[in-house]
């Protein structure tokens, strides 16, 4: 019987990719963080709000890197080092003569070991694009105020956890003022909440955006939030600057996300801050 020519092999496909899955990995971890793709629920079981602020605070890191797509900026980087591991046989003698002692045509060998390479990373690409396209669906579908996949409401049991370092007389008064006020329940994300950050998270650090803006800015910031990264705050108040604005940072090393709810040692100086920012002769003028 006649043999036929085949330019894949399966075998040897399923081996290249497995052997290398530490790369894959990495890559899905990085685009699920970059990319809220957890937050769609399509990839990963958002059991725990921790994930979605995971998520959230590292997809406001895509509108400051050097290109507006998080995707197009690591697929090169993470393609180069695919090759250069799938093709790795092709650095040492031995390696390389273990290959070509495979009974496989070049071709095969060739055509194989490259769509180890690549399909791993299209595949990736393209199920964080799907979950992303999910999110924008469901919102059409009128699903914009069902909370995400995986999340859970509001708990009346009080508990620091998360919460370590802030005051905690006053997360208990807050609490209660929550249990007692259903408006207060907010509790997690929604479809039609994340779409929208995202696109804020786009359209607040445009350029030319944040050169219209006029009014003085003062902008707190806390060392340990775990909901807003410091260097997108640091980009915002830098493009409003550069474009002609006011804008100023104050910096609580120690604080967590809700300033408020820290102890009088931080509370105090952040009020008195808010307060002089607002006796300031131009912004008192401006309010009458």
């Amino acid at each position: 019987m006649k043999s036929g020519t085949s330019f894949f092999n399966g075998p040897l496909f399923r081996r290249t990719v497995l052997r290398f899955w530490p790369i894959w990995f990495v890559y899905a971890f990085a685009l699920a963080l970059a990319l809220p793709v957890r937050l769609s629920g399509a990839l990963s079981d958002l059991g725990r709000a921790s994930q979605v602020t995971e998520a959230l605070r590292m997809s406001q890191y895509v509108p400051i890197s050097a290109v507006c797509n998080f995707g197009l900026a690591a697929a090169p980087l993470v393609s180069c080092a695919a090759a250069m591991a799938v093709y790795s046989h092709l650095y040492f003698q031995r390696s390389a003569a273990a290959y070509g002692a495979l009974p496989i045509k070049r071709e095969g060998i060739f055509c194989s070991v490259t769509a180890a390479g690549l399909l791993p990373i299209l595949a990736l690409n393209l199920a964080a694009a799907l979950a992303c396209l999910l999110v924008g669906a469901l919102c059409g579908l009128g699903f914009g105020k069902k909370r995400v996949f995986g999340q859970s409401g509001f708990t009346p049991e009080f508990s620091m956890e998360g919460n370590e370092g802030a005051s905690e007389a006053r997360e208990r008064w807050y609490f209660k003022l929550r249990c007692e006020n259903s408006e207060y329940q907010t509790y997690c994300a929604a479809f039609e909440w994340v779409r929208q950050a995202l696109k804020l998270n786009r359209a607040i650090l445009n350029p030319s955006a944040c050169a219209e803006v006029e009014t003085p800015v003062l902008l707190f910031q806390s060392g340990r939030d775990i909901w807003v990264l410091n260097k997108p705050q640091n980009h915002f108040v830098q493009l409003v600057k550069d474009g002609g604005g006011e804008a100023n940072i104050v910096r609580f090393p120690e604080s967590r996300h809700e300033i408020f709810s820290m102890p009088n040692s931080t509370y105090k100086p952040y009020l008195e801050k808010i307060l002089g920012f607002y006796d300031d002769p131009m912004i008192a003028c401006a309010a009458y």
